[in-house]
């Protein structure tokens, strides 16, 4: 369940000690409130969308031939639509695991993007586009880019478009990991996947220890909070639920040269 956002509320004012020179002022506030629940079990669940890669990171030139032959390569679902290695799928994947979002520090979905090969993020105040090879039109609200969770189009039916800053519906904490496919995937899911496709793995129950909580606050006035948890029952069935906030009164005037 998303529950959707408040808008970007923008005016233009004269002040009163301008000399009548209209001055360009913008009041921004931005408010967000995300909320899911995902409840699964194992005859629901497509193969290979929870699949995680285990073991700890080993520098490959310390390790003997069978070693590397032994070692775990991690496997990809977006690529193809089931689960593959990811040295098998066709085309070049990059995958960004729960570990490395919390060693720097990403807090939305734009900012893991960033710092993916190929891809940069601009934002216009109101909502952040994602370009990708140098290409990013104004506008274009990430058409060109298909955006799955767990393997489930996110895109929505009328402009193709979806968001990927504090608006997204998935708080990061909920991801176990992202995949990035690059190129042209039409083939497979028709109309967005264009330039990439991004695959949102959310976390299982099993990973959550209890439930957790958190809370933040920054400069102009912004605040948020998120409690997420999950639990595995006796038959099999899993329930994972997550929900955040966030609010910010933004720069309260800004001033643009005449």
């Amino acid at each position: 369940m998303t529950v959707p956002r408040r808008g970007v509320a923008a005016a233009l004012q004269t002040p009163a000690n301008s000399g009548g020179i209209p001055v360009p002022m913008m009041s921004l506030r931005r408010s967000s409130l995300r909320c899911s629940c995902v409840i699964g079990a194992a005859m629901f669940v497509a193969p290979g969308v929870y699949a995680q890669a285990t073991g700890a990171p080993q520098d490959p030139t310390a390790l003997s031939l069978e070693q590397l032959l032994n070692t775990e390569v991690q496997t990809v679902f977006g690529a193809s639509r089931f689960e593959q290695r990811v040295i098998d799928a066709p085309a070049s994947v990059t995958i960004v695991t729960r570990d490395e979002i919390r060693r720097y520090g990403y807090r939305t979905l734009a900012e893991i993007l960033q710092g993916v090969r190929g891809f940069y993020v601009t934002y216009d105040r109101n909502y952040t586009y994602l370009g990708v090879r140098g290409f990013g039109r104004p506008g274009d609200y990430n058409t060109r880019v298909l955006f799955l969770v767990d393997g489930h189009r996110l895109n929505d039916n009328v402009y193709d478009s979806t968001t990927v800053g504090t608006e997204f519906p998935i708080d990061v904490t909920m991801i176990e990991r992202v995949e990035v496919v690059r190129g042209p995937t039409s083939s497979l899911y028709g109309p967005s996947a264009f330039f990439a496709v991004i695959n949102v793995v959310t976390r299982s129950a099993s990973s959550f220890n209890g439930i957790e909580v958190d809370a933040e606050a920054g400069s102009q006035g912004m605040r948020g909070g998120r409690i997420d948890g999950g639990h595995v029952f006796d038959g099999g069935t899993d329930v994972s639920f997550g929900a955040s906030a966030f609010d910010s009164d933004g720069a309260s005037m800004l001033h643009f040269p005449l």
